[in-house]
């Protein structure tokens, strides 16, 4: 596929996912207070003392300024304030200091910044638009500072499938402007599917969460191989296993990514990563969380012996994180 069919591809997945998303978006709400009709009395029967009452000069009241404490009270018992509809989206920023869990004194030892905004959009009622950004700035090396490629989706919230699992689906779409991808891989974007599985209410021990998830990707390149020569990979299949738990303020949470990448040349890759963390909430809208990180590739260099361990001197990394939510 040439650069110039991909990119024409690329902009008709945004425009089917704009179009879902303007199609189920719904804002605002109406509410109108209807005033009671006064009760109307029945006329009096008409008498002679009614009619001499009714002769009779009437003397007309004394005017008094109206108390405005009891006015205001009255106004807000005949029409009580209207509440405020619920907030349909929330926006966080999250910092990670970064860094390799050992140092092996060899002059490799690697630390960064990691800056990642986080929007979300609710639909509808079941729908849900989100974007990730990330930059990412190498604390020796702030010269290759980079943003990192942003992933928008829209996920549809999972809904029972039977008495104990639930089942959630959505489309993913990725903009390639990254270094690596737009300099290194020539990559025009992406689009994918994903699907994901848990556990209905109830179900699990209060706190405890676990949820397998599976997404397919389709990746657009101008050429079949990147600037070094390598065969790069048009498709690639992840499945993510992920638990948690939570108690208080304390959370405890894990994941385990195996990806499947299919190259040009009809060959497959495999990769693994994981992470371990623990959080701790401080307030409904910040918390501080620690944690550690591995990737890499599912065999060792002889492609024989498995590559799978929960460390390793030269790729773990242990990082400290922020989040910011509103």
């Amino acid at each position: 596929m040439d650069q110039s069919g991909s990119k024409h591809m690329l902009l008709r997945v945004f425009t089917v996912l704009l179009a879902v998303g303007l199609l189920f978006a719904g804002f605002g709400a109406a509410a109108a207070v209807n005033d009671k009709a006064p009760t109307q009395k029945k006329p009096a029967k008409k008498t002679a003392k009614a009619a001499a009452i009714r002769q009779a000069p009437v003397k007309k009241p004394v005017e008094k300024t109206a108390d405005p404490g009891k006015l205001q009270a009255q106004v807000k018992t005949a029409a009580p304030a209207a509440k405020a509809p619920a907030k349909n989206w929330s926006v966080a920023a999250v910092y990670n200091r970064v860094r390799n869990l050992y140092d092996r004194k060899d002059g490799n030892f690697s630390e960064s910044n990691d800056f990642y905004l986080v929007g979300n959009l609710s639909l509808a009622e079941k729908w849900r638009l989100s974007a990730l950004g990330a930059y990412s700035q190498n604390v020796k090396k702030p010269e290759t500072a980079d943003w990192a490629d942003t992933q928008v989706t829209l996920s549809r919230k999972a809904e029972e499938i039977s008495t104990n699992f639930k089942m959630g689906y959505g489309a993913l779409a990725i903009v390639a402007h990254s270094k690596n991808s737009t300099i290194r891989q020539n990559m025009n974007g992406a689009a994918g599917g994903l699907l994901n599985f848990g556990f209905n209410d109830g179900v699990l021990t209060p706190g405890l969460n676990l949820g397998l998830s599976f997404s397919l990707t389709r990746l657009f390149y101008a050429y079949e191989t990147n600037i070094d020569g390598q065969v790069l990979s048009p498709w690639s299949f992840k499945q993510t296993f992920s638990a948690g738990y939570s108690v208080g303020k304390f959370s405890f949470s894990g994941s385990f990514i195996h990806r499947n990448a299919f190259t040009f040349q009809d060959n497959m890759k495999e990769a693994f990563e994981h992470s371990q963390e623990i959080g701790y909430t401080v307030t409904p809208n910040f918390s501080v969380a620690v944690g550690h990180y591995l990737s890499g590739g599912a065999f060792k260099p002889n492609g024989f012996e498995s590559n799978y361990s929960l460390t390793d001197e030269e790729n773990s990394q242990a990082y400290v994180s922020i989040a910011v939510s509103y």
